[in-house]
């Protein structure tokens, strides 16, 4: 039976049944807030014994889920958040119902050792381990990204150059890369675009997500050269659960508002608002697993059952990682 995932987001996102939702870019920044603000970028299924939403089959690239209905069941229905491709990959199907026109766009991520880097040095990692979704409006295209750990709370307009502000504070552009056109490890040329957010810390721009622009065209009605199906980067769940990745060193749940932005980084507990200027951080140690799990109840909405082994999650790789892992969130 086909799952009605247009009724069951509204249901999560709370967004009332007969408000009509339209493929323009007012409905597109609505959805998009909300999702980020409601279902949370965690984790959990790769930091569980028995993994609470019944898809652990003892294999870890079963801890992440890419088809339709299982995407539905664990995050609409059990309620629980996911990882950037479960994220992104749920949301491109809501924006598809709602006869969005969407491309998913591979790109490569620029991490620092608060990403698991193990070089000194921040920079754009190797393999395209993350993916946007390109959604084109007709008058204009939008880069849109509920998976990104602490993407923009609005869709960004794709273009060259202009700094977009979002409501949350945080500023984003979208230049070249200053390298021109290059080749990879496999030989393919490539002529990327790099989306960078202005670091208030150090007052610069800083690179966040590189892609080819063969892959997301800026002309308006040029369409990428190649349309890619969900299924096409099954090969990211593979870099995900790997045993050194950060994803399975350290446990991270993280939800974002236009004032806050509340994170738990394996015990610690992480309120940052306002997100970006001046923030104040506040920090909270859950010491048992009983305030853990009535903590990640209370401020992510995700209940984990008590009376099982403690749900099953397992700390033991969170409290033993003594690297920045996840403390940009």
């Amino acid at each position: 039976v086909a799952l009605n995932v247009v009724s069951l987001y509204r249901s999560r996102l709370g967004v009332e049944e007969d408000r009509e939702l339209p493929p323009t870019l007012e409905t597109l920044q609505v959805l998009t807030e909300l999702h980020l603000s409601v279902i949370p970028f965690e984790n959990l299924s790769m930091h569980t014994v028995v993994e609470p939403s019944g898809f652990d089959s003892g294999d870890p690239k079963d801890a992440i889920v890419i088809s339709r209905n299982d995407l539905i069941e664990k995050i609409l229905i059990k309620k629980r958040g996911g990882c950037c491709l479960e994220l992104n990959g749920l949301f491109s199907i809501l924006l598809e119902e709602l006869c969005f026109e969407t491309y998913l766009v591979p790109c490569w991520v620029y991490a620092g050792k608060e990403r698991g880097h193990s070089s000194s040095k921040s920079k754009f990692r190797t393999t395209q381990s993350h993916f946007f979704i390109l959604v084109d409006l007709g008058y204009q295209k939008c880069v849109v990204d509920v998976g990104l750990g602490e993407p923009p709370l609005w869709p960004l307009v794709y273009s060259l150059g202009s700094v977009s502000e979002t409501p949350d504070g945080m500023k984003s552009r979208i230049v070249w890369d200053p390298r021109g056109a290059w080749k990879d490890g496999s030989g393919t040329l490539r002529r990327c675009l790099i989306l960078e957010w202005w670091k208030f810390e150090t007052n610069e721009w800083e690179p966040r997500l590189q892609w080819d622009v063969q892959d997301a065209p800026l002309e308006a009605g040029l369409k990428p050269q190649r349309a890619l199906a969900l299924n096409s980067f099954e090969y990211i769940i593979r870099i995900i659960t790997h045993p050194k990745s950060t994803f399975s060193r350290k446990m991270i749940v993280c939800l974002l508002s236009r004032d806050a932005k509340v994170s738990l980084c394996g015990r610690t507990l992480k309120v940052t608002k306002p997100r970006f200027g001046s923030p104040s951080v506040h920090k909270v140690e859950y010491n048992t697993m009983e305030e853990l799990l009535d903590g990640m109840y209370k401020q992510f909405g995700i209940r984990l059952d008590k009376s099982t082994s403690s749900s099953g999650l397992d700390l033991s790789k969170s409290d033993s990682e003594r690297s920045k892992v996840w403390e940009h969130l």
